[in-house]
């Protein structure tokens, strides 16, 4: 091993190993640092995984209501209903009003075509004032098929004469 007649000699090559382990070190600690946590399992998300039953809601006898607006004929979030079968889903007109204070006077819901995810034969729904359509049952889904959007078309009349249509759906699930 050779030795260095003055020690100071191997000040340099101390600080270079020095300044390798602390860099090391730090870039240990940067990689901990940028690793994100676990995520935990969402409470929603945007797919079928997270979507339920009314039904299975505590507190909930598994009727679905749909309000009708007089501002945009139903809430966004209403824009596509997810129902079970055996559940029971009605529209209502809601209580507000438009900005010019108007309410909803009426509307008519209709299914195109042979479209109908309810158990009943198929029909068109009118009400009228704060008035509700009828509960209708969802159909059970056809074996080994998956969830369809069923369209269906909505025209609300407010108090003041004026009418207009949406289009949401409606989106039976299993059980």
């Amino acid at each position: 091993m050779k030795r260095y007649a003055n020690p100071l000699a191997a000040l340099p090559f101390a600080a270079l190993l020095l300044a390798c382990v602390v860099l090391l070190a730090a870039c240990k600690k940067e990689e901990q640092a940028v690793m994100p946590p676990p995520v935990p399992r969402p409470a929603k998300a945007n797919n079928l995984k997270y979507v339920d039953c009314n039904r299975h809601i505590a507190g909930s006898a598994g009727t679905v209501e749909i309000a009708v607006h007089p501002t945009a004929g139903i809430a966004l979030e209403d824009d596509m209903v997810f129902v079970c079968a055996g559940e029971r889903v009605h529209w209502k007109a809601a209580a507000d009003t438009d900005p010019q204070g108007n309410t909803v006077q009426s509307f008519t819901i209709t299914f195109p075509g042979n479209q109908w995810p309810f158990k009943p034969p198929q029909q068109v729904f009118t009400a009228g004032g704060q008035a509700s359509t009828p509960d209708q049952e969802v159909a059970d889904l056809p074996a080994n098929s998956r969830p369809t959007p069923f369209k269906y078309k909505i025209v609300v009349t407010k108090s003041n004469g004026d009418t207009f249509t949406i289009d949401p759906h409606v989106i039976p699930m299993g059980s």
